[in-house]
């Protein structure tokens, strides 16, 4: 079987731009003559596997908020099972793959995405070791060169989350305040998500609409503790399996982004 020639993945908190930056990142090395795999590890696709996991988890995640899970859906919630059965099919799907001379391999997440997620929700979680072992195992499957983690602050998620949501439906303003008052936080974050949000769409940028399921709006915290789990777990899989770990500034402007990026492949 021809392997990638290198294979790049790309991690980091949701509305890091990651999407955004494997499409740009694969049109070029398709302008320099690869060809390019682009595929998904960790979180849900659209396939009609992963459509149902998605509706399962969406109900799952109101009946959680209003605590009214059964005993299994909550332990199913603290093992994160629906993501790891995901990822487990993804990686399956991805080893069977035939890949073309001169590909490079672009990974929309990795395995590790589990336990970065798990214990920024819950530290105490007593399956954290079980999830990252499986999780670091996994990884050593993907044969990953460069992991590309991309960081961004809190306000900056809710931001570009609220900005990608806009149906149009009303005003931008009273669509911003309605998508804010999901946030769990407290006021003055929701204040300084509003601004930030009004500035941005006013901004001249353009923002492609996603839609946003009900688990995307993490609290505060939440987010805080997800940016420092995903560098502890990129720093564990360096360990692991010897990936070379690059952190990007994901605040920074897209074409800076790529370049820092572009720095680090081929």
């Amino acid at each position: 079987m021809v392997k990638p020639i290198a294979t790049y993945a790309f991690e980091g908190i949701n509305a890091g731009g990651k999407s955004t930056v494997i499409k740009e990142i694969s049109s070029y090395f398709l302008d320099r003559g690869y060809s390019t795999n682009v595929n998904k590890i960790g979180g849900l696709g659209d396939s009609l596997r992963m459509n149902r996991l998605k509706k399962i988890l969406d109900y799952r995640e109101r009946l959680k908020r209003e605590n009214q899970l059964t005993h299994k859906q909550e332990q199913d919630f603290i093992k994160d099972r629906i993501f790891r059965l995901a990822i487990r099919k993804q990686i399956n799907d991805y080893q069977k793959r035939e890949f073309e001379n001169k590909t490079i391999s672009l990974l929309d997440r990795t395995p590790l995405m589990s336990w970065a997620y798990s214990s920024s929700v819950d530290p105490s979680n007593h399956y954290l070791n079980e999830i990252l072992e499986e999780g670091l195992n996994l990884s050593e499957r993907l044969g990953i060169d460069t992991l590309f983690l991309l960081e961004i602050d809190a306000i900056s998620v809710y931001s570009r989350i609220i900005c990608r949501s806009l149906e149009g439906n009303k005003s931008i303003e009273e669509e911003v305040e309605d998508l804010t008052d999901l946030i769990p936080a407290t006021e003055e974050i929701k204040k300084k998500v509003a601004r930030k949000s009004l500035e941005s769409l006013t901004s001249g940028v353009h923002f492609h609409r996603k839609k946003f399921r009900i688990w995307d709006f993490m609290s505060y915290e939440e987010i805080e503790r997800q940016g420092r789990t995903y560098l502890e777990a990129a720093k564990m899989m360096n360990e692991r399996t010897g990936t070379k770990v690059v952190r990007i500034n994901a605040r920074e402007s897209l074409n800076q982004v790529l370049a820092n990026i572009k720095e680090h492949t081929l």
